[in-house]
């Protein structure tokens, strides 16, 4: 499944996503509603204190990728940051990296995670060390959680990265590798997916 990340900053939205793999597909709407709901929940308790407060996770919509015909589910809210001072512009981000043990042609999956303030730079380029080092120990948390929720028919799951996909493959040319480590940059990133610009 695919679990998409929409923040708001009071002026726009971006996103990021991540992908999950499981055993019950094809699943149900009042499940992915549900673990949509529980991806808000557990960004809130383990990643928006690594985020500055004039950011907000408002939306998360999970969609069953095992058919082109499958069901969606969507949590819908307001998750503000709890870091204060000042914010970096807006398309600033945190790059997390889920690292996988294979190799192929291509860059590793990137989330990218909505930026602290000012005080969290070692200089105009990076972040410093100290809270990288954080950012990847919630992160794991994060997913720690996730993978162990269960409801109705979602079980077993699986944080994955996708490899190998390109429009019009079929499922069987697509590799689903799980993540063998978390890399966070201290390289300040840049939204490179953006939703929506309007208010």
């Amino acid at each position: 499944m695919r679990a998409s990340f929409q923040w708001y900053d009071g002026n726009g939205h971006f996103g990021s996503r991540l992908f999950f793999s499981g055993t019950g597909s094809p699943w149900v709407t009042a499940d992915l509603n549900s673990f949509a709901t529980q991806l808000a929940t557990e960004w809130n308790t383990s990643l928006a204190q690594d985020v500055i407060n004039t950011y907000s996770l408002v939306q998360v919509k999970v969609q069953d990728m095992t058919s082109t015909g499958g069901y969606t589910g969507t949590w819908g809210g307001t998750h503000a940051g709890t870091l204060s001072g000042f914010a970096l512009p807006s398309n600033s981000a945190v790059n997390i990296r889920s690292m996988v043990s294979l190799h192929y042609r291509g860059g590793h999956p990137v989330l990218h995670h909505p930026p602290p303030g000012t005080a969290q730079m070692a200089s105009n380029r990076f972040f410093t060390t100290a809270y990288t080092s954080g950012v990847r120990t919630h992160f794991q948390a994060f997913v720690a959680a996730m993978l162990a929720y269960t409801t109705g028919g979602i079980s077993s799951m699986q944080q994955v990265a996708v490899l190998k996909w390109r429009p019009g493959g079929t499922s069987a040319q697509i590799i689903l590798e799980p993540p063998v480590d978390y890399q966070v940059t201290t390289r300040i990133g840049t939204m490179r997916r953006r939703l929506a610009t309007e208010a």
